[in-house]
């Protein structure tokens, strides 16, 4: 039986420092691990500098074609970012003529059979259907969910694909966010992290370098995620002009607590008036203790001491969870 052959694609580049970044040339045929992780400032070139991987890579000659799944959180954002990067690359690298591109499915077929799909992950149920995926792409990978990368790495199981792999690009904007303890708190197997800020792309023009720089000036918290590539802790987005001394948890109760449970309210009451009075009388009520999570400061003791006039008898320490309200919620469904 004749099968018919598949053209080979093949990219000359005679000057790579004209088109490829330093650290992303470096890696441009490395595929031996799973997941990488691609993260740093504003114009650090990381998402151009995955494309062009994941482009070059899919123009390769595999036994079996590629099939690549770029994603956006939300769909209606691919249009006008990642499908219109790649096309980008694939123009720039004279390719795109020779595509077969389907502008209303984000569909991209490129000359030796490789695939790539656009889909935004706003709805999972897209991508359920989509068979015999070889990699994925995740831009801007903070604004997915650990239960996204999750599931998205449970695709990545057609075992005629070799060299399987999935690429996370993010700008590291908090510690709150999933990326930083699935990627730097812990240290999963088979995964990778690049990290970059504009000074490692070598492409940016004079003014962008300014701006970039003049966030220093601006905003403390934007310079470190957007210029340098830092994670910022909540304190610093919340509050950039100081400086966190002491954290602590602490729980206040005083002398009459009350909750709009422990009034007897009639349904003909006026719930607005009688809340108005229940939060006017706890404004003077006494505070009877305080208690915290951790240790006290001395100075901060002595704050608390003469903000809510208590003596240090009346400061806790607790480990146990000091709301317990949690549990009437979740008893119901504990064995």
């Amino acid at each position: 039986m004749l099968t018919k052959s598949r053209p080979k694609i093949e990219i000359v580049i005679d000057y790579p420092s004209r088109v490829f970044n330093k650290h992303i040339y470096d890696k441009l045929t490395d595929y031996s691990t799973f997941t990488e992780v691609h993260y740093g400032g504003a114009s650090s070139g990381k998402s151009h500098g995955v494309i062009q991987k994941v482009v070059f890579k899919a123009c390769q000659d595999w036994k079996y074609p590629r099939k690549v799944l770029f994603l956006r959180k939300v769909g209606s954002t691919v249009y006008d970012s990642i499908f219109e990067d790649v096309k980008q690359c694939l123009d720039a690298w004279g390719l795109l003529d020779k595509c077969k591109v389907n502008n209303s499915a984000y569909r991209i077929e490129l000359p030796n059979g490789a695939q790539f799909i656009f889909k935004g992950l706003d709805n999972p149920e897209k991508i359920k259907s989509i068979k015999g995926v070889s990699d994925i792409v995740m831009e801007e990978a903070s604004e997915f969910t650990l239960d996204d990368y999750t599931q998205l790495t449970l695709r990545l199981r057609d075992k005629k694909h070799k060299q399987k792999q999935i690429f996370l690009m993010f700008n590291p904007v908090s510690k709150v966010n999933w990326t930083y303890n699935a990627f730097f708190v812990k240290s999963p197997k088979n995964t990778v992290v690049y990290h970059t800020s504009y000074k490692d792309n070598r492409f940016l023009d004079k003014v962008t370098i300014e701006n970039i720089e003049e966030l220093a000036n601006r905003n403390e918290a934007y310079y470190k995620i957007y210029a340098l590539g830092e994670f910022a802790t909540l304190d610093k987005l919340v509050f950039p002009k100081y400086e966190v001394s002491e954290a602590n948890y602490i729980c206040v109760t005083r002398n009459a607590d009350v909750s709009p449970d422990d009034e007897a309210l009639e349904v003909t009451d006026d719930f607005r008036y009688l809340m108005q009075q229940t939060i006017h009388k706890r404004r003077r009520m006494a505070v009877v203790r305080l208690e915290t999570a951790n240790k006290l400061s001395e100075e901060t003791q002595k704050y608390f001491c003469e903000k809510f006039e208590i003596e240090p008898n009346q400061i806790f320490r607790t480990k146990m969870p000091m709301k317990l309200d949690y549990i009437f919620g979740i008893s119901g469904n504990l064995l």
